[in-house]
């Protein structure tokens, strides 16, 4: 039987949106065709933040914060697995088109979302699951039986100031925006916008101010 234990990480993606609505569109992630940065297999986009995920597991945030203004963090798997099996999951209805200039050789069409991609054996036993809920970024821990939690270490790039509170949540500043990590805790298993179970579990989530 896996294990699912707490979900580490919870962002809210609605920073600085002059419409409210439109952090409430569903959360999804897209294979990347040449359209975003080669090193992002796949991605997330919004009207002031993207996130790419590496073949590693590595999440990239970027904040667009005004007047042209971004910041960014990473977070990497400290002796994780470099090549885990990375699925996709949740196929959504959605697409993406992207008419870049006027070569058609630079076009990607029908570019699928997913509602999380999977991580496999990103340490031995563990699986990461990365996904969003209503414009939130989420991501989980899978242990089956026999895994050692304590392997899990996390390295952050790109902080200008870290603090752990008395409850033990963690505070990550990074350019003029706050991610806000709570302390670990076991949930039960989450459903997905269409209405799937999701290997995974929900928390609570916080916002980037």
């Amino acid at each position: 039987m896996v294990k699912r234990i707490v979900c580490f990480l919870a962002v809210s993606l609605s920073i600085g949106l002059s419409n409210p609505t439109l952090s409430k569109l569903p959360f999804y992630f897209e294979p990347n065709a040449g359209q975003a940065r080669s090193d992002a297999l796949y991605l997330s986009r919004g009207s002031n933040y993207a996130v790419w995920l590496a073949g590693s597991g590595g999440i990239h945030l970027e904040v667009a914060t005004g007047e042209a203004r971004h910041c960014s963090l990473g977070m990497a798997w400290l002796g994780g697995n470099p090549h885990p099996r990375i699925e996709p999951v949740d196929l959504q209805e959605g697409r993406s088109n992207y008419f870049i200039g006027v070569d058609p050789q630079r076009w990607r069409t029908n570019v699928p979302h997913y509602g999380a991609v999977r991580y496999a054996e990103i340490y031995p036993g563990i699986a990461l699951v990365v996904h969003g809920r209503q414009g939130e970024l989420e991501y989980d821990l899978e242990l089956s039986p026999g895994a050692d939690p304590g392997r899990i270490q996390l390295q952050f790039s790109g902080l200008k100031k870290l603090s752990i509170s008395r409850r033990g949540d963690l505070t990550l500043s990074f350019g003029d925006a706050v991610v806000v990590q709570h302390t670990p805790r076991e949930s039960t298993r989450r459903k997905t916008a269409s209405g799937q179970p999701l290997p995974g579990v929900m928390s609570a989530w916080d916002s980037i101010t």
